[in-house]
């Protein structure tokens, strides 16, 4: 279960700053806004695949709205699901 780069920060607040001040994986989810006016609706979902945590998978991305927290590329991308 995906449950998102925050519950990492209490243990590894160091490392969670870090990855927030340095890693472009951090705010990959302003590649897909960037490029939604030139995409179609099935074309915006695939990308949602590298550019967020967890999309389709339990806990992880659904929508903007709905999933905020997820919206980029975070800490479960490389290290697997919190859950």
């Amino acid at each position: 279960l995906y449950v998102g780069s925050k519950i990492c920060k209490d243990c590894h607040e160091e490392a969670y700053k870090s990855f927030y001040k340095y890693a472009k994986k951090a705010n990959s989810f302003k590649a897909i806004q960037k490029m939604r006016d030139h995409l179609g609706p099935e074309e915006v979902k695939r990308c949602y695949k590298c550019h967020t945590t967890g999309y389709g998978r339990p806990g992880g991305f659904v929508s903007e709205s709905s999933t905020p927290g997820m919206k980029n590329a975070g800490c479960e991308v490389c290290h697997g699901p919190g859950g």
